[in-house]
């Protein structure tokens, strides 16, 4: 898609029996990008792009198109998860390209990153990222950054400024940690005694307060 927009209605991908994705396209194959094109602002179902698991928007050339370009729905809200390659190792492409892109789900709680510091790579990528937050809960009286943060989730929780974990051992039992080096951060007030467990699947874990 080098020109043209895709959607307007706003209306919601409706799939009887099954559960609705990619309100404008659904990305389970190779979906290359570049020039003018735009898919208008949506949200989860709603003219946004869902990316299958594995599967990533290619950004083919120079993106000319001021703002956001698409909103993107991905299989998996895991950090590095990849959402965005180049057809080149072009480092100032890439660094350019990733901020045209929003997330449809918790957008101010994950972050994007990319390997503008790889200079040997064929292609390149961007993927969501996150530090692992950790906040007291509401009934305990704790504090928190800000109002745009969740409170300390003792049940679903995934980490990030808007579902933050509630304790330190809840945090160290991040899946991400399996894969990936990453921080934990403490947010905020956290009280009660905290434990770091007997057993972390990670290969480095720093715990610092947000400060």
């Amino acid at each position: 898609m080098s020109a043209g927009t895709i959607g307007m209605s706003g209306a919601e991908n409706k799939v009887t029996g099954s559960t609705a994705k990619g309100g404008a396209i659904y990305q389970d194959g190779t979906f290359e990008i570049s020039g003018s094109a735009y898919i208008y602002p949506g949200s989860e179902k709603t003219n946004d792009v869902y990316l299958a698991s594995g599967k990533t928007v290619t950004v083919a050339d120079t993106l000319s198109t001021s703002g956001s370009v698409a909103t993107l729905t991905l299989a998996n809200w895991s950090r590095g998860t990849n959402f965005l390659s180049s057809t080149s190792a072009n480092a100032t492409k890439m660094a350019n390209s990733k901020g045209k892109f929003a997330l449809s789900k918790d957008p101010t709680g994950w972050d994007k990153k990319d390997d503008t510091t790889t200079s040997t790579a064929d292609t390149r990528y961007a993927w969501i990222s996150s530090p692992i937050y950790v906040v007291g809960t509401e009934a305990s009286g704790s504090t928190r950054p800000d109002t745009t943060w969740g409170w300390g989730m003792t049940s679903g929780a995934n980490g990030t400024k808007t579902s933050p974990y509630a304790s330190i051992s809840a945090a160290l039992g991040c899946p991400d940690l399996a894969y990936t080096s990453n921080t934990i951060t403490i947010a905020g007030t956290l009280k009660g005694a905290q434990t770091t467990g007997t057993s972390v699947s990670a290969s480095e874990v720093t715990i610092k307060g947000y400060n």
